[in-house]
């Protein structure tokens, strides 16, 4: 039997990042960091010192030393070429996520007294394989052993569907609005016990889509509001043209004035205040500014709109599946508090469905470390049984284990618990259009496959005389091979040259834990290539265990 270790739960997010574990009673228990907060903000900043803060620190800075700061980092990962260099480093969106998954790490181990090793990582629904293994990377590169990583509504559901109080089965919408990305999944939960089943039906999101946008409206409008009552032209200030200390000036107000709008919004969710007030104070002149929630609402009316067009996609793509009604909405995802969230979604909805908030900021580490507990208990026997593609333990021997980490109706639930996902973008290959002469994407899986599958496709070879045919794997929605993700390359060697037409029948095989084979076959020679193509990333890895030797140097810099 291996060495179990206690698993951790991590939601790495977009604006806050949180982690979580089991503890003895075999509850969820999210993990406060040294500043004694259960969330810790996304936000690095590069000090000219060569010190590299992480959390609150660096959020309370991130305006004044703008130039040296990172936030939204999510935003970014998968995104080929993306850099940030500072003092002559360039840092890729894994390695500065590292960053953040190192701090969360080592907050949790000083006040547990548990090292974090075995961890399991939370992601958008939406992700696609490329910013998925970006996201694995991360993990890597911080020197942690990733278990898996799970969608973040898969990981909320489970979380509410263990709550003791809590009853959760049928068709779930699950609706999270995050500081930076948006998810609206529909997902199948079978009643509460040994066997049950999550299975997600159908995922649509936006990753660019998040509170921060609704904060960014409303800052908008209270700067402009000061300046038509003061008459101070900001944009001289900003952009620099009255000095650099008139600039420095104008970001600690910006600073400042950002917490502000922050606490106004969030006033402005509570149902007994429909109004809030920010005061501006810059250069000798001082405004109140007033928002009402009506205010509010239409500033950010089309923001709304976006994630409840998404939702709308999403239930319409699940009805086509068969789940017809919705019984229990999920808003998670600490924007999801919004009034005008809950309004909208309940419009769209109607009224036969329950709408439950459930631990918005924390539903989704405290889901996460359910399925890192999970992952543990059925982490196969030894390192090489899982390189061969060796099945995972049984779980009689899961739940034997479980005994030692958990009480039984908990082990018990979490061993006898499945899931199920979707492919939340189409893949497909590169192929020429005869008519046109122009490369296109020819899906042959679509969006929203359950997982498993396997799909075959037959394509005919493109010139005369040829004597091989390159396979080359695209991801994406787009029939434009520059909008998708390339996945790799399979080259189908033909034993002779052979005429343009010829068939070459394409497979696409996907497991349940979305590991992708792809096989090409012409049929009448017999001639074939099947490999597996691993989830790509913008990192090889090579460079990957490059990032993670200098992440460990560069402990020393980094100030918790």
């Amino acid at each position: 039997m291996p060495d179990l270790k206690k698993p951790f739960g991590i939601d790495l997010g977009t604006t806050y990042s949180a982690i979580a574990h089991l503890d003895a009673t075999g509850h969820p228990d999210a993990i406060e960091n040294r500043e004694g907060d259960k969330t810790t903000p996304s936000v690095i900043i590069f000090d000219p010192s060569r010190e590299i803060v992480v959390g609150s620190e660096a959020k309370n800075e991130a305006l004044l030393n703008a130039d040296r700061v990172v936030e939204m980092v999510k935003r970014y990962m998968g995104t080929e070429g993306w850099r940030r260099t500072f003092d002559g480093v360039d840092w890729t969106p894994e390695s500065l996520s590292a960053l953040i998954l190192g701090k969360l790490a080592r907050d949790a181990s000083d006040a547990t007294g548990v090292p974090v090793e075995d961890v399991v990582i939370t992601h958008p629904a939406y992700f696609t394989d490329v910013e998925r293994a970006a996201t694995r990377a991360a993990g890597e590169i911080a020197g942690l052993n990733v278990l898996g990583l799970i969608e973040e509504p898969v990981a909320a559901a489970f979380a509410y569907s263990m709550a003791a109080d809590k009853e959760l089965h049928g068709n779930v919408l699950v609706y999270d609005l995050g500081g930076g990305t948006f998810d609206a999944c529909v997902i199948s939960v079978s009643p509460a016990g040994v066997g049950r089943d999550i299975r997600v039906l159908v995922t649509e999101g936006q990753r660019t889509l998040g509170g921060k946008d609704w904060d960014a409206r409303t800052l908008g409008y209270v700067l402009s509001e000061f300046a038509l009552r003061t008459d101070l032209d900001l944009e001289a200030f900003a952009s620099g043209a009255l000095g650099e200390e008139a600039g420095v000036r104008y970001r600690e107000m910006l600073q400042d004035l950002t917490g502000r709008v922050e606490d106004a919004k969030r006033a402005l969710s509570h149902p007994q205040k429909p109004k809030a007030r920010v005061s501006v104070s810059f250069e000798d002149a001082r405004e109140t500014i007033e928002i009402t929630r009506e205010q509010f609402d239409m500033m950010t009316a089309d923001l709304l709109l976006q994630t409840i067009e998404l939702t709308r996609k999403a239930m319409d793509e699940a009805r086509d599946k068969g789940a017809d009604t919705i019984g229990t909405v999920l808003l998670v995802g600490g924007s999801s508090r919004m009034l005008q969230v809950r309004e909208a979604v309940a419009e769209l909805i109607g009224p036969h469905a329950e709408i439950r908030l459930f631990e918005p900021d924390l539903a989704v580490a405290k889901g996460a470390a359910y399925v890192a507990m999970h992952k543990e208990l059925f982490k196969p026997e030894s390192d090489s049984r899982a390189a061969a593609g060796g099945a995972t333990v049984s779980p009689e021997e899961a739940r034997e284990r479980a005994d030692a980490f958990l009480p039984g109706p908990v082990a018990a639930t979490i061993v006898g618990t499945s899931f199920s996902i979707v492919l939340s973008h189409a893949l497909g290959i590169v192929a020429v259009e005869g008519s046109t002469e122009t490369p296109h994407v020819s899906h042959i899986v679509p969006s929203q496959t359950p997982l498993p599958f396997s799909a075959t496709e037959r394509y005919g070879l493109y010139e005369d005389r040829q004597t091989s045919a390159l396979i080359q794997v695209k991801q994406g929605d787009s029939d434009v091979p520059e909008d998708c993700h390339a996945l790799g390359n399979v080259e189908l060697r033909l034993p002779k040259p052979m005429p343009r037409g010829t068939a070459v029948d394409v497979t696409f095989t996907m497991d349940a834990q979305g590991m992708l084979e792809v096989s090409g076959l012409q049929p009448d020679t017999g001639a074939v290539v099947s490999a597996p193509v691993e989830r790509p990333a913008t990192m090889n890895a090579d460079e990957i265990a490059e990032a993670a030797r200098r992440h460990t140097a560069m402990i020393e810099h980094v100030r918790d």
